[in-house]
């Protein structure tokens, strides 16, 4: 399915009647989303509405959050608009509790490596966060971002770490797994089908 975005710099009606598009086409939208620059406008606040009424509708919520924005980003985003996944996510570990609440709460984190260099959320590949967190068993999941605007390719973003951190098999399938289970999926027998897919 689809997922709409609203956009940080936007008013509430604006990210309102998204919302409403959203619900009416539920036959082909699955979520709302937000994103935008955390830099400029660090408050989820003025989106909460539209949030609300997606979930009230039964769509699903995910944030981006924690890229230039800190720690505090992600934690409005799980609390103001009930986000299950944040993408991103790279800045959680400057808050240990909330890194802890991730793990427990299987809080997908949509990490990026290659944009997370390229937009300055963290110094360099080593110094990112994702293979910590995949160790310490978090709902960690690779994206590109935007696979022309960042010059990646998912095979190209498990290449650069399995250079840079060791990664094999075993940690690409838990990248998948997570990814398939954290999906916006229609029921649970096709998420059983997509994990049976991967298995094979």
């Amino acid at each position: 399915g689809l997922i709409l975005c609203c956009l940080r710099h936007e008013t509430p009606a604006q990210s309102r009647a998204v919302a409403e598009l959203a619900v009416a086409n539920r036959d082909r939208v699955c979520a709302l989303d937000l994103a935008g620059d955390e830099g400029a406008y660090p408050s989820a606040a003025p989106h909460r509405e539209a949030f609300a009424l997606a979930a009230e509708a039964g769509l699903r919520r995910t944030v981006h959050a924690g890229e230039n924005g800190g720690a505090a980003c992600v934690k409005e985003a799980l609390d103001l608009l009930g986000a299950e996944r944040i993408g991103h996510g790279v800045r959680v570990v400057e808050d240990a509790s909330l890194v802890d609440r991730a793990i427990t709460e299987r809080v997908a984190l949509e990490m990026c490596p290659r944009s997370n260099i390229q937009t300055r959320a963290v110094r360099s590949l080593e110094a990112h966060p994702i293979d910590g967190l995949l160790r310490r068993q978090a709902c960690v999941t690779v994206s590109t971002d935007g696979r022309t605007t960042c010059g990646t390719s998912l095979s190209g973003e498990f290449e650069r770490l399995a250079r840079q951190f060791g990664w094999g098999r075993r940690e690409f399938m838990a990248c998948q797994l997570n990814a398939a289970q954290a999906a916006f999926m229609p029921n649970d027998m096709s998420r059983w089908r997509l994990i049976q897919r991967l298995m094979a």
